[in-house]
């Protein structure tokens, strides 16, 4: 018969007790014990833009909050995969031109980011637009491009505005030394090899630009002495005051009636124009509105006479397209309108030619640094319809330097080396 041990109860509850407090180790975690996990609280992506040539790749960071979170698994998706393919890891591919938003998106909690993707099918020869997309892109510049760049000369002819071409360039020196610039007003700085210089020869308006044939002539003449003397400008542009929204009124003879293709009156100003300081509309059969020959054609045609000056000449200089300002009268509906309708006349004539080249200044500031861009609308009395249009971001809108904001001014600056490198032989695709 076999013996059993009776342990007494008061042992027992003893050792119950030590189980219950923890005091004895057996491998049994309590409830209070076990490690909660850390929820998801947000994603980021290192670019909200992003402006890329077709056949080229590059991958987006997405970084997921907090930094120790225990899910951090993500998804990509491409709202065009025609345009834009993304993989698992980040890694996008542009296949053809277009837009495309690249998402990424967190497993837990579902909090998303998103960058807004620009593909061109621009190769050498062919157009170059600096836009908003082209501000992120600033950083992906290989250093020989930068280096290059920094033996420029660059005339950014024009009034008030063109001051935030300049004072752009030095705030960006200032985050970042590798991009050294230097501005000037008036004498052509001579070269060092270590900056790019960037200002204007005189204060220029569409006067002095491309109303008339003495200012043709006059720019024509500067172009050529610079040349000669060994320090020739590489890139000559206007840099827009308000010239594309003045209301100086019809010249004798102009109706000032609605446009029937745009449904809005034109504006603008003209000085020292054939017909004198009048409003004027996109080409000559908008004379019988503003009885100006002066328009928008004209200024486009001074352009490519410019370039044509320069390749038949043997001059490096190049001149390009420009948009004016967004800022000023853009709460005044109708002038703002008709600004945008005038630009979108300009980006598309660069788009339908051969190697011209735009510096799109309105593009760039009716966005902020996450991508929004600010618009406004307007009724035309003449045709019931109401029209959409962008101006400028109040982040971009201030009198802190030629009318905008430092933040503004900023923008132009990444945008403005963008464009000299791609000019200088960069195809625009990150390293």
């Amino acid at each position: 018969m076999k013996e059993t041990a009776i342990v007494p109860l008061s042992i027992m509850a003893f050792v119950f007790i030590i189980f219950l407090s923890g005091g004895c180790d057996i491998g049994i975690t309590g409830p209070d014990q076990v490690d909660k996990p850390i929820p998801v609280s947000g994603v980021s992506l290192d670019r909200t833009n992003l402006y890329l040539p077709e056949g080229s790749s590059r991958q987006l960071k997405a970084v997921v909050f907090p930094e120790d979170a225990t899910d951090k698994s993500v998804n990509w998706n491409s709202s065009n995969k025609n345009v834009v393919t993304v993989d698992d890891y980040g890694n996008i591919t542009a296949h053809a031109a277009g837009p495309a938003l690249i998402t990424v998106t967190t497993n837990e909690g579902g909090y998303y980011a998103e960058c807004d993707v620009a593909v061109s099918e621009t190769a050498s020869g062919d157009y170059i637009i600096a836009d908003h997309m082209s501000v992120d892109a600033y950083e992906d510049i290989p250093q020989e491009y930068i280096d290059i760049v920094k033996t420029w000369l660059v005339d950014a002819a024009g009034q008030s505005h063109s001051e935030a071409y300049r004072t752009g360039l030095l705030d960006l020196e200032k985050l970042d030394d590798v991009f050294e610039a230097t501005t000037y007003y008036g004498v052509f700085p001579a070269p060092t090899g270590e900056e790019l210089r960037v200002g204007r020869h005189d204060s220029v308006g569409e006067e002095e630009f491309w109303t008339n044939g003495t200012a043709i002539s006059t720019i024509k003449d500067l172009i050529a002495d610079q040349h000669d003397a060994g320090n020739p400008i590489h890139v000559i542009f206007q840099a827009w005051c308000w010239d594309l929204t003045w209301d100086e009124g019809p010249a004798e003879g102009g109706t000032d009636s609605y446009d029937p293709v745009y449904g809005c009156h034109w504006f603008g100003g003209s000085e020292e124009g054939p017909d004198g300081n009048h409003i004027w509309g996109i080409d000559d059969d908008d004379y019988e509105l503003t009885g100006n020959t002066v328009s928008l054609q004209t200024y486009l045609d001074t352009i490519e006479e410019y370039n044509a000056f320069c390749q038949n000449n043997g001059y490096i200089t190049k001149a390009i397209f420009s948009t004016g300002p967004v800022d000023g009268d853009a709460d005044d509906g109708e002038r703002g309108y008709q600004r945008w309708v005038k630009h979108e006349v300009i980006r598309d004539f660069v788009r339908e030619g051969n190697d011209r080249v735009l510096f799109d200044y309105a593009d760039i500031l009716a966005y902020n640094d996450a991508g929004e861009r600010h618009m406004e609308d307007w009724t035309s009395p003449e045709t019931s319809e109401t029209y959409e249009f962008p101006a400028i971001h109040s982040n971009n809108d201030a009198e802190d330097t030629g009318h905008i904001s430092n933040a503004g001014a900023l923008r132009l600056a990444k945008a403005q080396w963008w464009l000299y490198a791609r000019m200088a032989g960069w195809d625009g695709n990150p390293e």
